[in-house]
């Protein structure tokens, strides 16, 4: 198996532990709070995270990493955290949640977008379209009570946009989430690339001891119990330090667009969840809708090229001509 493969595989896995984020971080705001979960969470993943580096000896090389990166993917990487918790912990309802969650799964179709611009890739006609279907299945999710048809279409966005202006601090909060992790997945490639080293353990604490500041400042009913914590060190261990450590790897590494694409399957699987949770039915629109993000992915896919791997294909195609030539002479 190629790094560059590896890399890949290990960003489709960020991508299934992260289907179970939003429902699980809604879990757990109701049990300890918004910031009180969401503070310890990301905290606790940054301690251990910095201890397994300690422990390693490679604290220290984080000093070398790029400052860009230390620095700018650093305090996007905070803004991302605080946005994604407190948008899911503020919705209103588990119908809410839903909606929010889906803002927040702009993200995948916005770092393929970015990713033209701020890595290189070469972007065709098809990647609107992807993005268009893609976002046409999370406006109809929205509406995910209607019978399935094209009245529920129409009604899909007059629902959605009543929602949000009824309540739009937590909209506002999803779409800068989506926006600053688009960022974050293209600039940590661009940035640090090729650096030997991750800082995402030191992000994870700076975010739990952001999150902690804030909670100073505001009440919360806080009430912890065996299933509590035993959520706790779940999202503690895997959404929020094996997922981000697998995704930041996979980004720098391995196939911008593949891992892109494939994050579009992540609503899919995480509605599933959080409906599941919160007592909700999978009805047809939603299926649809889902159907309709997968197809998107796809489309994307065909509308953004690696030149990178591009360029190995044909040097490689170059060789094997070569090499036909040869033997042939």
């Amino acid at each position: 198996m190629t790094n560059r493969l590896g890399a890949t595989l290990l960003g489709a896995l960020a991508i299934l532990i992260w289907s179970t984020s939003v429902g699980l971080t809604r879990e757990l705001a109701e049990r300890l709070g918004v910031l009180t979960s969401s503070a310890l969470t990301y905290g606790l993943a940054g301690i251990v995270g910095c201890a397994i580096l300690a422990a390693r000896g490679r604290l220290s090389a984080l000093r070398r990493l790029p400052r860009a990166y230390l620095f700018g993917c650093g305090g996007l990487f905070v803004v991302y955290l605080l946005s994604f918790c407190l948008a899911i912990g503020l919705a209103r309802s588990g119908a809410r949640v839903v909606e929010v969650g889906l803002v927040n799964y702009l993200w995948p179709s916005l770092t393929l977008a970015l990713s033209v611009p701020l890595l290189g890739l070469r972007g065709r006609i098809w990647l609107f379209w992807g993005m268009l279907v893609a976002s046409l299945g999370i406006f109809l999710s929205a509406n995910a009570d209607r019978p399935l048809g094209l009245g529920a279409i129409a009604q899909a966005f007059s629902a959605f946009a009543a929602h949000a202006s009824e309540d739009p601090l937590p909209y506002l909060l999803a779409l800068v989430a989506a926006i600053t992790w688009s960022l974050y997945s293209n600039l940590s490639r661009r940035y640090a690339a090729d650096a030997a080293g991750s800082a995402v353990p030191v992000f994870l604490l700076a975010s739990g001891l952001v999150l902690l500041a804030l909670r100073a400042h505001f009440s919360e009913t806080t009430q912890f119990g065996a299933a509590g914590l035993a959520l706790l060190g779940y999202m503690v261990f895997f959404p929020a330090l094996a997922a981000y450590a697998c995704w930041e790897y996979a980004m720098r590494r391995g196939r911008v667009a593949v891992v892109g694409s494939l994050s579009y399957l992540t609503p899919l699987l995480s509605t599933l969840l959080l409906c599941a949770l919160q007592g909700m039915p999978m009805t047809a629109t939603l299926w649809a809708a889902s159907l309709l993000i997968i197809a998107g992915a796809a489309i994307c896919k065909a509308g953004v090229e690696d030149r990178t791997a591009s360029a190995s294909r044909m040097a490689n195609d170059t060789d094997a001509r070569l090499r036909r030539d040869a033997l042939s002479s």
